[in-house]
């Protein structure tokens, strides 16, 4: 499979954190020429530093994760306003309302996929799952660190 031209998974993430680049065509067409041509080929020294891609996501002032997409904008929220939006608390009266578009993906569990194709999976996003962990990581911490000054319960409500 040629992979020129066409969305790549091959540690995606950590790529796109990586090039320096200014526009989206720009950072598409270096990603291109970096990654391999063949799925069954994936050599180490292609890889994206994970090193540079951690440096980048802990420079970064703010980001969120779709699995704490409510405690990432209440994060975001409290950054440029200096207090909780309604809905941020586990007791608050109000909820967050948020449109949720799944641009007409049925939902999925990875853990359905056999065995050969998860292993193909942690191949192509090694890094990534690393890059993740980290960013996950940093996103608890601070939001832990937010619910200490607001003296409110966010995560997991």
């Amino acid at each position: 499979m040629n992979l020129q031209d066409c969305y790549n998974p091959w540690n995606m993430q950590t790529r796109y954190m990586t090039v320096k680049c200014w526009s989206w065509k720009v950072c598409h067409e270096l990603h291109n020429m970096m990654l391999p041509t063949d799925m069954n080929y994936i050599p180490d020294a292609k890889e994206p530093s994970i090193v540079e891609a951690l440096k980048v996501v802990e420079s970064l002032g703010w980001f969120g994760i779709t699995e704490y997409y409510k405690e990432s904008l209440c994060l975001l929220f409290y950054q440029k306003r200096g207090h909780l939006m309604d809905g941020c608390s586990c007791d608050a009266t109000r909820e967050i309302h948020n449109k949720h578009q799944t641009h007409h993906i049925h939902p999925h569990d990875s853990r359905r996929l056999n065995l050969r194709i998860q292993r193909k999976v942690d191949q192509l996003t090694r890094m990534d799952r690393i890059l993740y962990d980290h960013a996950r990581d940093i996103l608890l911490a601070r939001l832990h660190r937010l619910e200490e000054i607001t003296n409110s319960s966010i995560i997991g409500c």
